[in-house]
C-alpha cells in the first residue's frame, strides 16, 4: 500500500511541475502584456482620440490621393490570398475612412479579385502553393465538403460570415465549378459582407439601439433560413459546416 502511494507521487510529481511551469508561463505573459501597455499608453491615447476623430482621420488619409484606397484595397486583398489573416477590421476601416459607399467599391472589389486569384492560382500552380498560403488540413476537409457542389454551395460559403470565405476560394480551384460559375459565386456572395462591413464602418458608432436590434433580427433570420434551406441547398446541415 504504501510503495504504490509512494509511486503515485512520484508520477504525479511531473505533472504538478508541468502545471506550475504553464501557470507561472502565463502569468509572466500577463504581466509583459501589462508592461508594454503601460509603456505604449501615451501613443495608445493618442491613437484612440485620432480614432474618435473622423474627420480629422479622413482628412489625413485623403491627403495621400488615391494610394489611400489603393493600398487599404490592396491590404484587403493580402489578407484574402493569405487565408489565415483577419480581415474585417480593414472592411470596416474603409467604411469608417471613406463613407458606405467608397468603403463598399474598396472592400468588394479588392475581395472578389483576389478570390478569382486565388480560384485560378489553385487551379495553375497545384497544392504545394496553396498549402504555403493556407491551412492544407483545413483546405483538405472543405474540399471533401465541397466536392461535387456547384454555384450555390460556394455563394452561401461566401455570403455567410460563419464561413472561411477566403479559404473556400482556394478549395474552388480544386473542384469541378466551372470559372464562369465561381465568378457568379463570387460577384454575388461577396456582396453581403461588403455591404455590411461597409455601413457598420461608416455609420456604427452612430446606430441607434434599434438599429443594433435590427441588425441581430437579420442575423437569427439568416440562421434560421438555414435551417430551413440550407440543407437542401447544400446537402449539409449546419453542424456538418461548423464541425469543420
Amino acid at each position: 500500500m504504501l510503495a504504490e502511494f509512494n509511486n503515485a507521487n512520484i508520477e504525479a510529481a511531473p505533472a504538478n511541475s508541468r502545471i506550475n511551469a504553464s501557470l507561472l508561463w502565463k502569468v509572466g505573459a500577463a504581466l509583459a502584456v501589462l508592461v508594454v501597455l503601460w509603456l505604449v499608453r501615451d501613443p495608445a491615447l493618442q491613437f484612440v482620440a485620432l480614432i474618435k476623430d473622423r474627420d480629422s482621420l479622413a482628412r489625413q488619409v485623403q491627403a495621400y490621393g488615391a494610394w489611400g484606397p489603393a493600398l487599404l484595397g490592396g491590404l484587403i486583398a493580402l489578407q484574402v490570398t493569405v487565408a489565415v489573416l483577419p480581415g474585417h477590421i480593414l472592411m470596416l476601416a474603409g467604411g469608417y475612412l471613406y463613407g458606405a459607399v467608397g468603403g463598399f467599391f474598396i472592400t468588394w472589389i479588392s475581395t472578389v479579385a483576389a478570390s478569382q486569384l486565388n480560384y485560378h492560382l489553385a487551379r495553375s500552380a497545384g497544392r504545394q502553393v496553396v498549402y504555403r498560403l493556407a491551412s492544407a488540413r483545413m483546405v483538405e476537409r472543405w474540399e471533401t465538403l465541397a466536392r461535387g457542389k456547384g454555384f450555390t454551395f460556394f455563394l452561401l460559403m461566401f455570403a455567410l460570415p460563419i464561413f472561411p470565405s477566403d479559404l473556400m476560394t482556394y478549395v474552388a480551384g480544386f473542384t469541378d465549378i466551372s470559372p464562369r460559375r465561381y465568378l457568379a459565386a463570387n460577384l454575388l456572395g461577396h456582396l453581403p459582407c461588403a455591404i455590411t462591413a461597409s455601413l457598420v464602418g461608416a455609420y456604427g458608432l452612430s446606430f441607434t439601439p434599434q438599429a443594433w436590434a435590427a441588425v441581430a433580427a437579420a442575423l437569427t433570420a439568416a440562421a434560421l433560413a438555414w435551417r430551413r434551406f440550407g440543407t437542401r441547398l447544400t446537402g449539409l446541415s449546419l453542424r456538418q459546416m461548423l464541425s469543420f
